[in-house]
Order: structure tokens, then C-alpha cells, then sequence
């Protein structure tokens, strides 16, 4: 929405409010009842803003009922380990926070399944795919029933590519 967040005021509400996340810095704002989430560049998969967003649309496609908001371009300088300066930006999000019952696995993948998600076997965690997406991280900790339905909204979602898919193709064969 071209609206550039300060570091400062995202760090200063870090501070009063955060929560675990993993790819990203998350704080809780409990009079909006949204969560507020900027990309971490400690992952491979957020290191690139226009992958970052990628996958952003996928999960609003996917998941509808957790949509993310676009809040919009957090900007810090950091230095290099050979002292130059280094800008990174940083896609803050929104997204409301989903209050209901734990799910169990199997409803899990019954709702996935219904969304045409195979599941995958031979991983210790549950990986759900569907074409060239694979969609991991769903558990209940990330998924709530709410009303009768089953909303899903912190899974990790990646794009497979070819070459990935071919590799597994001639691993099977």
C-alpha cells in the first residue's frame, strides 16, 4: 500500500508485545486484535522481497479466511562482515488474530485434502502438495476451528520447482 514503516516504531512495538516467530519478527497489538509480522532475511525463502510476496498471494489464495494485509516497507541499514553498509527491506504484514479450538492432525488433513493437497510421505512433519506448492507447517498450533470451520493461518508455504519435482520423480523410480 506504499506506506514505509519505521524501524523504530516497529521495534518499539517488538518490544511491548513480541511473539516467537520464525521468518518473521511478530508483535501482537491487542487493541486491533491483528499480528504484525516483518520478514527476517535468516531464511533463504525470505530473502527476496518479490518471493516473500509470492508466497504471500499464495497463502491469501489458498487460505482466504487468514488473508495477510500488505502494512507496507520496513528499510534498515545493516553492516556487512567486510564493513559496508548493507539496505534490506523488509515486507511488514497484518493479519487478524484467529482465537478458536485446536484442530486435530487428521482434521488437518482432511481439510487439505479437501482443498486437493496430497500428503506427502516419509517426512517427520506433515508436507501437503499441490502441484508446484507445498504447503508445510500446518499443525495444530497453526490452525484453529473457528465457528465449524478449519482456518489455517501460519503455515510455510514454497514453490517446488521443476527440477526439484524431477529429482524426487527419478528417487522413486
Amino acid at each position: 500500500n506504499g506506506n514505509e514503516i519505521s524501524r523504530a516504531s516497529f521495534q518499539e512495538q517488538l518490544d511491548e508485545g513480541w511473539v516467537f516467530g520464525g521468518e518473521h519478527e511478530v508483535y501482537h497489538d491487542e487493541t486491533q486484535m491483528r499480528f504484525f509480522k516483518a520478514n527476517t532475511h535468516d531464511t533463504p525463502a525470505t530473502a527476496f522481497v518479490s518471493d516473500y510476496l509470492d508466497r504471500l498471494a499464495l497463502h491469501n489464495s489458498l487460505f482466504p479466511d487468514a488473508a495477510y494485509r500488505v502494512e507496507g516497507i520496513m528499510t534498515e541499514t545493516k553492516t556487512s562482515p567486510s564493513g559496508r553498509s548493507v539496505k534490506r527491506s523488509k515486507v511488514v504484514v497484518s493479519q487478524e488474530a484467529i482465537i478458536g479450538d485446536d484442530p486435530s492432525q487428521a482434521q488437518i488433513d482432511d481439510h487439505m485434502a479437501n482443498l486437493g493437497f496430497t500428503k506427502l510421505e516419509g517426512y517427520d512433519k506433515p508436507i501437503y502438495r499441490k502441484g508446484d506448492i507445498d504447503v508445510w507447517d500446518v499443525r495444530p498450533g497453526n490452525a484453529s476451528i473457528v465457528d465449524g470451520n478449519l482456518v489455517i493461518f501460519d503455515p510455510r508455504i514454497d514453490r517446488v520447482t521443476k527440477n526439484e519435482l524431477n529429482q524426487e520423480k527419478v528417487a522413486k523410480e
